[in-house]
């Protein structure tokens, strides 16, 4: 019992010392025109940022919709894209107030 709780003990403290870890969860994925097309169609949302992944070459981008306050950030290698997070209630925030 020593043992686990030691062991438990040290896993806490490594990870409060901010060591990088690999945080894994599911993702809806499908062709590229077809993701885009749903959230245009379904969810009357239109891209407003895009950018691109400095170690993959992949894009990014993110769809809103001001009306619904509504937002989906998407990763795409140009022929699958996959949702990796939607949301409501998101704020534009400029530069320098970060």
């Amino acid at each position: 019992m020593k043992r686990i709780v030691t062991l438990l003990l040290l896993l806490v403290a490594a990870s409060a010392q901010g060591q990088p870890f690999i945080y894994e969860h599911p993702m809806w994925c499908m062709s590229h025109n077809e993701v885009f097309a749903q959230l245009k169609e379904k969810h009357n949302e239109i891209i407003i940022w895009v950018g691109k992944d400095i170690q993959d070459g992949s894009s990014y981008a993110m769809t809103a919709n001001a009306k619904e306050n509504s937002w989906t950030f998407v990763k795409s290698n140009g022929q699958v894209a996959c949702v990796m997070g939607v949301g409501t209630l998101g704020t534009f925030v400029g530069p320098g107030s970060i």
